[in-house]
């Protein structure tokens, strides 16, 4: 069962282990996109937001 393996992993201290059971349990974080803009300037930002299955 990959499900039990990724969850021993996690409570073992694997890094990946553990962000994949979290993106898979609470969603992947909502990312910030810069298309450009002066720095002096509020940049132009969008959050991307990834709707969940189910």
């Amino acid at each position: 069962m990959v499900a039990v393996t990724i969850i021993k992993n996690a409570l073992n201290g694997d890094n990946k282990s553990i962000n994949t059971l979290l993106e898979r349990t609470e969603g992947k974080v909502a990312q910030n996109v810069n298309l450009g803009g002066q720095e002096e300037l509020n940049p132009v930002a969008f959050t991307i937001l990834k709707k969940k299955d189910g």
